[in-house]
């Protein structure tokens, strides 16, 4: 099973959608691409804070930016997702999401195979990790088709 959240339920569904033998994929806050959240004129201020964050780690990476930008346009889970199939998939979003809008859940559900679960939190935020009605439903529904 995969779990990820935000960035992490992109890499989540894009690995899930090319592995077969899951039994179950969860996503919390997840874009369905970077065409919202990314542009060319903001891929500086990202790598910024991905360093600042500890998601960059090597001070020399990216040695370019055009073609990190270039790369990170060109992840797009919501192509990607309906290749889960038959593995279930739990998409988990904040309706007061500020980061990444709840549209984006839906985009992705939408595009996804059955079975899938769409769970809308409502109150919740991007930070999903800290939410313990979003962390209640992510792991018992993992736990309930891992037993499966």
């Amino acid at each position: 099973a995969l779990m990820g959240f935000s960035g992490g339920g992109m890499v989540s569904i894009i690995c899930a959608a090319r592995r077969d033998g899951l039994k179950a994929v969860v996503t919390l806050a997840s874009p369905a691409d970077h065409s919202r959240l990314l542009t060319r004129e903001s891929i500086g201020a990202f790598i910024a804070h991905a360093r600042g964050i500890g998601i960059i780690r090597d001070p020399e990476y990216p040695a370019c930016e055009e073609d990190y930008y270039r790369e990170m346009a060109g992840v797009r889970p919501v192509q990607e997702v309906g290749g889960l199939s038959p593995t279930p998939i739990l998409i988990v979003h904040g309706d007061m999401d500020d980061l990444v809008p709840v549209e984006e859940a839906h985009r992705l559900y939408h595009a996804a195979g059955e079975p899938k679960e769409l769970y809308i939190v409502k109150g919740g935020g991007h930070k999903l990790r800290h939410d313990p009605d979003a962390m209640d439903k992510a792991i018992s529904w993992m736990l309930d088709r891992l037993r499966d």
